[in-house]
């Protein structure tokens, strides 16, 4: 059995070596975002049936949360092979429900509370992770974002070639282990939960993967697929809004402005890097107070977003995506009212009637 897994390994190298030729490192880099990782998904998805084979064939994913649940399924497809990675990235979404992703204790909630070091157990979700791997070996290199709550230090476990081993297994439900949520991996003197809260996408991390390939970040391809929502959605009345939903508003807007934070610092320290697809939700993706929705209606809402906000990316053209979530950002800090959408269909008509000139 060793020796039969030795020569798929071996064989699915050497596909993935025939794809690598033209001196570039493609990354691909998956943001944290719980339930979002649908969106992740259809990005995903929707870049593969629109661009050539070669621009999606990623020689190094950076996976933070369900960024590293997502990327650990690509990861087990060489480069070249992303059109098949796509079908058992939308298999995984159409069959998770909640009872995949978590499971109640014996004594429930009151149990997860006082008992245990989470609300919920992860075994259920340890388990639908190995059967949808199914055994593949890992073909690409890959890097999981755990963080270690003893010191508040971010944990990157780099991967290459490899079978899945219990290590591997712990290192991703670590990096998608949520406070409060989830009970902790611990490892050695670590305690090892969601890498999100220190870190909610690993760009310099892909960047650092890359310079294992090429010797010059001129040479970096890089996409990014992140969650947290590209604008803010203006609340016209907030009186109506319950704790919960005040609780969430104040986590999206902090999450917009960190990540559009690591998106403008990361290209100011990494400035030779060809940041091409940067693509972040244009709609709100929660639609529902309950957190952790893997309902069908919250699934396919996000699949739609996805294919939406991947399919103006591209006929914006590489950086054009970044470049508006990072001057939408700005203007918003400046104490502009500004819509992003309104922005996206601006631009995409300049582009058109550019386009139409130029014929």
């Amino acid at each position: 059995m060793i020796k039969v897994k030795a020569l798929l390994l071996m064989a699915i190298l050497c596909m993935g070596a025939m794809a690598t030729t033209d001196g570039k490192c493609r990354a691909l880099v998956l943001s944290g975002g719980g339930d979002k990782g649908s969106y992740q998904a259809s990005v995903f998805i929707t870049m593969n049936t629109r661009l050539d084979a070669a621009d999606v064939a990623y020689d190094v994913i950076a996976g933070v949360s369900v960024g590293s649940l997502n990327g650990s399924m690509m990861a087990t497809y060489a480069p070249g092979q992303e059109r098949e990675a796509s079908i058992a990235i939308k298999n995984i979404w159409d069959t998770l429900r909640g009872s995949n992703a978590f499971a109640s204790w014996p004594g429930g909630i009151l149990q997860g509370l006082f008992e245990e070091q989470g609300i919920f157990d992860e075994s259920n979700l340890r388990s639908f992770f190995r059967e949808k791997l199914g055994g593949r070996p890992i073909v690409k290199k890959i890097s999981l974002g755990s963080a270690d709550m003893n010191t508040g230090t971010y944990k990157s476990y780099d991967y290459n070639e490899t079978v899945l081993t219990e290590d591997y297994v712990n290192h991703v439900i670590s990096s998608t282990a949520m406070p409060f949520a989830f009970p902790p991996i611990l490892e050695g003197n670590m305690t090892l939960l969601d890498g999100g809260v220190v870190w909610k996408m690993d760009i310099p991390g892909a960047i650092r993967r890359c310079l294992e390939i090429v010797d010059d970040e001129s040479d970096i391809i890089m996409d990014v697929v992140m969650t947290a929502e590209s604008f803010m959605t203006e609340i016209e009345d907030l009186k109506r809004y319950s704790t919960l939903e005040h609780f969430q508003r104040g986590q999206e807007i902090k999450a917009f402005h960190a990540d559009m934070k690591i998106l403008n610092n990361t290209a100011i320290a990494h400035p030779k890097v060809n940041y091409r697809y940067v693509i972040g939700p244009s709609s709100r993706l929660t639609i529902s107070p309950i957190p952790l929705d893997f309902s069908v209606k919250h699934k396919d809402f996000c699949f739609a977003v996805g294919e939406k906000d991947a399919l103006n990316a591209i006929k914006m053209g590489p950086g054009g995506y970044m470049k508006l979530m990072l001057e939408y950002a700005s203007k918003l800090k400046m104490g502009e009212i500004v819509d992003f959408n309104d922005m996206v269909k601006s631009h995409l008509g300049d582009e058109a009637e550019t386009a139409k000139l130029s014929s």
